[in-house]
């Protein structure tokens, strides 16, 4: 049996990898957006109204709009490719 030909549990191989590495890069990339997002955006902590956590959950909604996006993007190319799944 070759590598990615078979399936895992009734889910074809490309779909489950693909489940498993965006799920990794929403998280990976969120990690990575908050790690510097307070100290490039010192500017804004100037207005009494932003506060530290505001930039952060900003930019983690974000990461999770983008990364909802791909995931519809990518899982309904699998399904346009005619790879069925529940």
């Amino acid at each position: 049996m070759a590598m990615g030909s078979g399936s895992i549990k009734g889910l074809a191989f490309p779909i489950f990898f693909a489940s498993g590495m965006l799920i990794y890069t929403i998280f990976s990339n969120i990690g990575q957006a908050i790690i510097g997002q307070v100290e490039s955006n010192l500017v804004l902590m100037n207005y009494q109204r932003i506060k530290p956590m505001d930039p952060l959950i900003a930019r983690s909604l974000i990461e999770i709009i983008i990364c909802a996006a791909s995931i519809v993007v990518i899982l309904g190319g699998f399904y346009w490719a005619g790879y069925t799944f529940t």
